[in-house]
């Protein structure tokens, strides 16, 4: 199993014809403004999706689950998992999700683990370099 695509988002559309609208794409800092308070109350909600692509092998062992992890400066912060039927050959398994709302704790760097599960048991773990910073402004 190899990561094609890992992005984070403000929300994923499927469109007609297996398409995709992604919008409001995070480069590698998510930057939020807290308007008309004084001081900033975790935990911090906010609309974030995920979009993400992965390619999967005839060589790789068949999964029938998955676990997104969102790891926030080294602890789990929240995840997204669910049951997965893949074809018998090779293909493209997307996995998107729209949270809302997603709750931040605190401010750091938000980083990300796939893990391919079968029988209750990890079998894949994908680790992403992409991380994003998390920001919080008062305006």
């Amino acid at each position: 199993m190899k990561l094609l695509d890992f992005i984070i988002c403000d929300d994923v559309r499927q469109e007609v014809g297996d398409k995709f609208t992604l919008v409001g794409m995070y480069s590698d800092v998510i930057q939020m403004h807290l308007k008309g308070v004084k001081e900033i109350k975790w935990p911090v909600a906010m609309h974030l999706a995920m979009f993400t692509r992965f390619l999967y092998e005839k060589t790789d062992e068949k999964p029938d689950s998955f676990r997104i992890e969102f790891i926030l400066e080294g602890k789990p912060l929240s995840y997204v998992e669910g049951n997965i039927n893949l074809p018998a050959d090779t293909g493209i398994l997307n996995i998107n999700s729209v949270m809302n709302p997603f709750f931040f704790t605190n401010q750091g760097v938000l980083s990300f683990i796939a893990q391919f599960k079968k029988d209750g048991k990890t079998k894949i773990e994908i680790k992403p370099e992409y991380k994003l910073e998390i920001k919080v402004r008062i305006d």
